[in-house]
């Protein structure tokens, strides 16, 4: 038999094993266990699904200019934030580096597209590190691209709905970043 203790102690490596250590989010192989789950799902019932990706515009310059713990700070600050705009159903997790993903159970692709352009404002509205008077650091402030792609029938695994999100932020990154792009497959 396990002691309480053990069985603590499982809990807690268990969650270490799916959450990002730095933002405190899930991480990309939790995210990846999720789609694989929720794309049959969405399948089988008919049920929309959708995916959001996020990227900070010029990131690398905040690191540059206002230091890695900064830059660590923006990355806790904007995962707490869209932790606290997203629904707990909805899977946020690490993609990598700066890139954040929401994988939106149960929302079409429109629902998914107003999503992104709230959190993209929210982003756009909101102080990620506060301004240090004695570092003489101003208070940091970032902007995000985001791409949203939904689930239909040319979405055969979850590559392809990976694929698809990639390449709508891609295209917002392209398009002048700060802004959102809506992949319904044809891009």
């Amino acid at each position: 038999l396990e002691t309480a203790g053990e069985i603590k102690r499982i809990s807690m490596l268990q969650q270490e094993t799916i959450t990002d250590h730095l933002i405190g989010i899930y991480n990309r192989r939790y995210l990846d266990k999720k789609i694989d789950e929720e794309l049959p799902r969405a399948s089988r019932y008919g049920m929309p699904l959708s995916m959001l990706l996020l990227d900070i515009d010029h990131f690398k310059a905040v690191n540059d200019t206002y230091g890695h713990q900064a830059g660590d700070q923006t990355l806790k600050s904007l995962g707490d934030l869209l932790f606290k705009k997203v629904r707990d159903t909805d899977i946020l997790a690490r993609y990598g580096g700066e890139e954040i993903a929401i994988l939106a159970l149960q929302t079409p692709l429109s629902v998914a597209g107003a999503l992104a352009e709230r959190l993209r404002q929210e982003v756009e509205q909101s102080v990620m590190v506060p301004a240090d008077e004695g570092e003489k650091r101003p208070a940091v402030s970032i902007t995000v691209s985001i791409g949203v792609a939904g689930f239909d029938r040319g979405v055969t695994d979850h590559h392809v709905l990976v694929e698809r999100a990639d390449k709508a932020l891609y295209k917002a990154k392209r398009d002048g970043r700060n802004r959102v792009v809506i992949n319904d497959g044809t891009l």
